[in-house]
C-alpha cells in the first residue's frame, strides 16, 4: 500500500513538472505572438529572436571570460541589455499572459525600441572589441564611419528610414517653463497653481494644485478659499485641443513624413510644424453649460468644455482685478497663454467666490 502511494506521488510530480514546462512554453509563444510579432511583424520578429539568442550566447561567454579573469559576475553588460529587452517585452504582453498591466504598452514601446537596437548591436560591438586588439586598430574610426554611412544608405534603399518624431501635445511649452520658474522661485507648498491636470504632476513635490474645473464649481459657492500665500491662475487664451498628435517637420535627408497619414482617417486631432490646433476664449461663453464627465481630465479633452472653463477663469480674473487692482499681477503672458499671480495674507485669505 505504501509503495502504491509513493508511485502515485511520483506520477503526480512527473505530470506537475511536465505541465509546468508546457505552461512556460505556452507563455513564451504568447510573448512572441502578442509582443514581438504584434509590434514588428512575423519576419522582423524572427530576426529579433535570432539576435536575442545570439546576444544571450555572447553574454554568457562574456560572463565566463570575465569571471575567469576577475572572479566577478558582471550583469550590467551584454546580459543586462538582453535581459532588459526581454523583460520589457514580457511587460508589454502581460495582459495576454493573464498578468496585470503594470505599465501601459504604449509607454513601453520607446524604451523597448532602444533596448532592442542596443541588443542587436551586441554582435557588432563584440567584433569591434576584437578588432581593437589587432594591429589594424587605427582603422577603427574609419570603419565606424563607414558603418554609419552603410546604415543610412541601407535604410533609405529598403524604405525603412525613420519618420519624424511626434508626441501627444497636452499644453503649451511656455506653460511648462512658467511652472519650472514657479517651482524654483516660490517657497515650498506656499503656492497653488490653478490649472488643468498637467501641472499637478510637475509641481506635486513642491507646491499645491487646484483643478480649473474645481475652481469653476467652488467659486460659485457661498465661500471659497485656497490657503496658500501665492495663487497662480493658468489661462489659455487659445484653449489647446486636448490631446493632439504633434508632428515635427524638416528636411527629407533627416527623416521622412511617414506617420501623419496613419492618423488622418481617425478622430485624432493633428498638428504639424509650428501649427497647434487650438480655439479662442470669449465673453460670450460665460455661463454656458459644461458637459459632465467622470473626472476633471476628461472634461478638458472636450474642446467646448475647455473654451468655457478658460473663458470663465479669465473673466473671473478681470473681475477680481476691478476690485483689487494692486493685488493681481501678470506673471507671464504670450499670445496663447497668460498666468496671473495673487499674493495673499495667509491670516486674511481672499474669498474667491463670485
Amino acid at each position: 500500500m505504501t509503495q502504491q502511494i509513493e508511485n502515485n506521488t511520483a506520477v503526480q510530480k512527473h505530470f506537475s513538472v511536465k505541465g509546468m514546462v508546457q505552461k512556460i512554453i505556452d507563455n513564451i509563444k504568447l510573448v512572441y505572438k502578442y509582443g514581438y510579432a504584434q509590434l514588428y511583424g512575423e519576419e522582423r520578429a524572427g530576426w529579433i529572436i535570432r539576435f536575442t539568442l545570439l546576444s544571450l550566447a555572447l553574454g554568457v561567454l562574456n560572463l565566463i571570460i570575465y569571471f575567469i579573469r576577475l572572479k566577478k559576475f558582471p550583469f550590467e553588460m551584454y546580459l543586462g541589455i538582453t535581459f532588459a529587452s526581454v523583460f520589457f517585452m514580457i511587460l508589454y504582453a502581460a495582459p495576454f499572459l493573464g498578468l496585470p498591466e503594470i505599465i501601459a504598452g504604449a509607454r513601453l514601446c520607446l524604451t523597448e525600441q532602444i533596448l532592442l537596437f542596443a541588443m542587436m548591436a551586441v554582435l557588432f560591438d563584440g567584433l569591434f572589441f576584437l578588432f581593437e586588439k589587432t594591429k589594424a586598430a587605427r582603422f577603427s574610426p574609419f570603419l565606424s564611419l563607414l558603418g554609419v554611412v552603410s546604415i543610412y544608405a541601407g535604410t533609405h534603399y529598403f524604405g525603412i528610414f525613420h519618420g519624424y518624431l511626434y508626441y501627444e501635445l497636452t499644453r503649451y511649452n511656455s506653460v511648462v517653463e512658467v511652472t519650472n520658474s514657479i517651482i524654483e522661485n516660490c517657497p515650498k507648498y506656499q503656492y497653488t497653481i490653478i490649472s488643468t491636470t498637467e501641472e499637478l504632476y510637475q509641481a506635486i513635490e513642491s507646491g499645491r494644485h487646484e483643478e480649473i474645473l474645481d475652481f469653476y464649481n467652488r467659486s460659485k459657492q457661498e465661500k471659497y478659499i485656497i490657503p496658500t500665500e501665492y495663487l497662480f491662475f493658468y489661462i489659455e487664451k487659445k484653449p489647446i485641443q486636448y490631446a493632439q498628435y504633434h508632428f515635427f517637420t524638416g528636411p527629407r535627408w533627416l527623416a521622412q513624413a511617414k506617420y501623419t497619414k496613419f492618423y488622418k482617417y481617425s478622430n485624432a486631432v493633428l498638428s504639424e510644424g509650428d501649427e497647434i490646433a487650438n480655439s479662442q476664449i470669449s465673453e460670450f461663453l460665460l455661463n454656458d453649460p459644461i458637459t459632465i464627465t467622470g473626472k476633471a481630465s476628461d472634461a478638458y479633452s472636450n474642446i467646448k468644455n475647455r473654451e468655457i472653463l478658460e473663458s470663465e477663469m479669465y473673466f473671473w480674473c478681470q473681475k477680481f482685478k476691478m476690485h483689487f487692482p494692486n493685488e493681481i499681477k501678470v506673471y507671464y503672458e504670450d499670445e496663447d497663454f497668460i498666468c496671473y499671480v495673487v499674493k495673499q495674507n495667509t491670516d486674511h485669505l481672499y474669498d474667491l467666490s463670485d
